[in-house]
């Protein structure tokens, strides 16, 4: 059996077609995958709600009107873009301020080196921000390791 993360959904349908016809069953986690990629199930779940609930959080730990900002998954992943949308919605609602640009701040990588990067021009842009939400941990560690001195930890 194959569990696969549906970050971006259009992705994985030769690896799908190539499983199921050698009789793997294939099941998408976090969401519906596109037309076309036929698995045996998915799971889903409330990606808006999701990134609502990370905002709510990381807000009720900042004084009201904090710069806050998203480091974001590559362009074209529905799953993430509808939690970032969430945790923008929660921001707003809990009187954050928001800066930046959702898409100027991919990290496109999807390591740490891509979220330190970021991270970095994000604070060179906005040194004042408090709190980061970030899609994934690769990158939240990158963005940790640029607040604390700017160099990687090992």
């Amino acid at each position: 059996m194959i569990i696969f993360f549906d970050i971006s959904p259009a992705e994985a349908t030769a690896q799908v077609a190539q499983a199921r016809s050698a009789g793997i069953p294939v099941f998408a986690l976090d969401g519906q995958p596109a037309p076309g990629v036929r698995v045996n199930g998915w799971i889903d779940n409330n990606n808006y709600a999701q990134g609502k609930t990370l905002a709510d959080y990381l807000s009720s730990k900042l004084p009201k009107g904090s710069e806050v900002t998203v480091i974001a998954a590559i362009a074209g992943a529905p799953v993430t873009d509808q939690e970032i949308d969430g945790a923008l919605a929660g921001f707003k609602a809990n009187g954050m301020k928001f800066v930046g640009n959702v898409n100027q701040q991919r990290n496109n990588i999807d390591n740490a080196a891509g979220g330190q990067a970021v991270m970095r021009a994000i604070l060179a842009k906005y040194p004042g921000v408090r709190g980061v939400l970030s899609y994934n941990d690769d990158s939240v560690a990158g963005a940790g390791w640029e607040f604390q001195s700017g160099t990687p930890h090992p």
